[in-house]
């Protein structure tokens, strides 16, 4: 089995959006972060919505490479294994 490199694209396009929306969310002054539950839920939530993308592709890499956890707690067990 071999990585998906259309795969693994789309899902780094997809992570570049929620990156570019926390981007445009990012108040002047940051302090306003504090105070505005409304721009804390757009932020948190897309900053949770690339890091599920992030765990997305280390769990493609890792059940290419034979890697695969037998249980969502043990997948940061494989990303030590791959650095």
């Amino acid at each position: 089995m071999t990585i998906d490199k259309q795969v693994i694209r789309a899902k780094l396009e997809r992570l570049n959006e929620y990156i570019a929306r926390v981007e445009t969310k990012r108040p002047d002054p940051p302090e306003l972060l504090l105070t505005d539950h409304d721009i804390q839920d757009i932020v948190s939530h897309n900053l949770e919505k690339a890091v599920q993308v992030c765990i997305d592709i280390a769990s493609h890499i890792c059940a290419v490479n034979g890697r695969a956890p037998q249980s969502g707690g043990s997948l940061s067990s494989r990303w030590v294994s791959l650095a």
